[in-house]
């Protein structure tokens, strides 16, 4: 639990400072980069950060990227969960 607040916090933080630093004028994380963070574990952080800082929300191209990263992260986790029984199913059908 406390591996995935850590992993969630980090792209939260991310898209934060992102868009602070775009208000400043400053130079901004690359978009990769925040993707990144999201694809390995942080998309819930992540979907929080564009909610609450209103960042990142309207490139169509940079959406479907990350919607790609959530469905990735729930695929993975379908596959770390349920992997050994679905195996058990295509080796021995009903």
């Amino acid at each position: 639990m406390c591996l995935n607040f850590t992993l969630s916090l980090i792209p939260f933080l991310a898209y934060g400072l992102d868009k602070m630093a775009v208000r400043e004028g400053y130079m901004c994380l690359r978009e990769s980069t925040m993707l990144f963070f999201g694809l390995f574990g942080g998309w819930p952080g992540a979907t929080a950060g564009r909610w609450v800082f209103h960042h990142k929300t309207r490139k169509t191209a940079l959406e479907r990227l990350y919607w790609l990263t959530v469905a990735l992260n729930f695929g993975g986790f379908v596959i770390a969960q349920y992997g050994d029984e679905a195996n058990l199913l295509a080796t021995n059908p009903r």
